[in-house]
């Protein structure tokens, strides 16, 4: 995958980076948007792409404490998207899938709707 994240305005292109510029909301839009797995895949990330595949978390799939009261993020089912209002469209049943969003055309994490 040859593109870069950005975290924290910082333009990240391999998995070691995010460690400096962590920013969760960013990395839970990437993760919730089904890019983060393969993207770290491919930029030298394999540990923390297993870790958030089982956990769904991108707090513990870096090593990061979840804060007190943090959701943890489920990836959504195949076939799963995401309206500009915060709910979900699927084909596929989903259990465990939580995300908030806003009616701007954001889901508030850093993914945006186009």
């Amino acid at each position: 995958m040859n593109c870069c994240l950005w975290l924290n305005g910082e333009k990240i292109r391999y998995a070691d980076d995010i460690y400096a510029s962590f920013d969760p909301a960013s990395l839970r839009g990437y993760f919730l948007g089904g890019s983060l797995v393969r993207w770290l895949k491919a930029n030298g990330g394999e540990k923390e792409a297993l870790l958030l595949e089982k956990t769904g978390c991108v707090y513990s799939a870096f090593g990061f404490e979840e804060p007190v009261g943090c959701d943890v993020f489920i990836a959504p089912a195949e076939n799963t998207t995401a309206s500009v209002h915060g709910s979900m469209r699927t084909s596929k049943p989903t259990s465990n899938v939580y995300f908030s969003g806003s009616g701007s055309g954001s889901l508030g994490y850093g993914l945006h709707i186009i």
